[in-house]
């Protein structure tokens, strides 16, 4: 995120003005005289304490809050990374959020709403979409001319419904505008941002709370952590019902900025999602959605090493509890079967006087009460239910699709997840594993997306441009019931 370079004004602390200095995430109040610089570098032993007296009682530094005016008039608050340090008497912070505002806004701590704009919204939904291209063609039948309008025509604002954060409904909308400037070296230019509109004010913190939920939602679009936040502008609600933009919010983050020349077609598209933002932007409110597991950048996407793995199956874990926690695994002659299997072994349990005996009997039944709800259980159930959608995927990575190769695949995965979980740390990455790993990204966007009513067809373009498959996928409807019938 873009933030200025330097911010100069007058701070709060200890209930007295400080003249500040803010620059590359680091705020110093400067004492105002050579007796209050004496001051706090007596005041340098007192934090050193504070910081010792933190550690034995084994206690987390919470974070300071700032306020002061700018140079040029503005309200502005400071959100510290912790507590104050102090270098030689100058009292420094390490800024996380800086929150600058109108100082006559009606109340700049309540915000009515926010507007985000980022790379990876622009790569969600195109800003081309605004101009209009227009070729003409001489009597000859050469190429004339290639003119480019803008036109912002109604359907470049899209209205995407509401969803929940605690007792806040958020409405979201996403549209694109584009630009003039004749003095820029691109005069024309275009870009996209999400709306948020809340039906009632929120506070600061309530307000990066959601800033959050809308940089997790482009995560998970993306399927990677670097995405880059250009501007928060924060707006307020008049009495008239008119919006009026009011402040900035920036967070002070380093993060290295994507550079890949594919992150603009590897994310998943407003047209790919059919325009469901907010099913997946609630379940992120409600965290369901598990996001540890995605790379840090596109040229991570196909790394593995022993914590990728562990935090991709805890991704799958997490999901499938999600999705499938009411559906049952196993048929019920296999559970009937089960339980009579366990009445017996409580029977010959209660018989037995040895209580070395009964502690194996629980052993026993711990083992086959949790046989049915294996990583690799719930994998093939994962990719049995989502078979007209993986499908094409398991052919691309193994040449067919059969009942044997789901349960090859399930037994794999789950032998590598207890090996991993008895401490074996020589994990060995045979290339089977590598296809394996891919399935298993794959089938935890498959689960979510399916579950919202997407079409097959929208859900495997997306997969395909998501993960770099390059699989020719018509719009005509495709005949798959053959091999469901024969193989599954």
């Amino acid at each position: 995120m873009k933030e200025p370079e330097m911010i100069l004004g007058y701070a709060v602390y200890d209930s007295e003005k400080y003249p500040f200095v803010y620059e590359k995430g680091i705020l110093n109040l400067l004492p105002g005289t050579e007796m209050e610089l004496k001051k706090q570098k007596r005041n340098l032993f007192k934090n050193l304490a504070e910081l010792s007296n933190f550690k034995i009682k084994h206690e987390w530094i919470s974070n300071d809050y700032i306020k002061g005016t700018t140079s040029d008039g503005k309200s502005i608050l400071f959100i510290s990374n912790g507590g104050s340090g102090n270098n030689n008497g100058f009292i420094q912070y390490d800024i996380r959020f800086i929150y600058r505002y109108e100082s006559n806004s009606l109340n700049g701590e309540s915000i009515s709403g926010l507007i985000i704009k980022a790379d990876e919204i622009d790569y969600f939904f195109n800003p081309s979409r605004v101009f209009n291209g227009e070729i003409t063609f001489n009597e000859n039948h050469s190429l004339q001319a290639i003119t480019v309008k803008s036109a912002m025509a109604s359907n470049h604002t899209m209205q995407c419904g509401s969803y929940y954060s605690g007792d806040i409904s958020i409405t979201v909308e996403i549209s694109s505008y584009s630009t003039y400037s004749a003095r820029s070296e691109n005069p024309l230019s275009a870009q996209s941002q999400i709306c948020l509109k809340f039906n009632k004010p929120v506070d600061l913190h309530k307000a990066l709370e959601i800033i959050n939920h809308q940089e997790s939602f482009l995560n998970y679009i993306s399927y990677r952590k670097n995405v880059n936040i250009r501007e928060v502008n924060v707006f307020e609600i008049n009495e008239n019902e008119l919006r009026r933009n009011v402040g900035e919010i920036y967070i002070n983050r380093k993060k290295t900025i994507e550079t890949n020349k594919n992150k603009i077609k590897e994310v998943l598209t407003f047209e790919l999602l059919e325009g469901k933002i907010t099913p997946i932007l609630q379940a992120i409110a409600e965290r369901k959605v598990y996001l540890e597991h995605l790379c840090t950048c596109i040229d991570d996407k196909s790394s593995y090493n022993i914590s990728s793995i562990i935090l991709l199956f805890a991704a799958f874990e997490r999901e499938y509890n999600n999705i499938f926690s009411s559906r049952p695994i196993r048929s019920k002659e296999y559970l009937d079967l089960k339980s009579d299997i366990l009445e017996l072994l409580e029977d010959h349990k209660k018989e037995c006087k040895n209580a070395k005996s009964r502690k194996y009997i629980n052993g026993f039944k711990k083992i086959i009460n949790n046989s049915d709800n294996s990583l690799g259980e719930r994998i093939k159930n994962a990719i049995t239910n989502n078979i007209n959608i993986m499908e094409m995927f398991l052919h691309e990575n193994y040449q067919t699709v059969n009942k044997e190769l789901i349960d090859d695949i399930s037994l794999r995965m789950n032998s590598m997840r207890n090996y991993i979980a008895h401490g074996n740390l020589d994990l060995k990455i045979e290339p089977i594993h590598i296809s394996d790993f891919g399935i298993l990204k794959i089938l935890i966007y498959v689960m979510r997306l399916n579950s919202m009513d997407i079409s097959v067809k929208s859900i495997q373009k997306g997969i395909c441009k998501l993960f770099g498959y390059n699989i020719y996928i018509s719009d005509e409807p495709k005949d798959i019931h053959a091999v469901k019938a024969t193989n599954m």
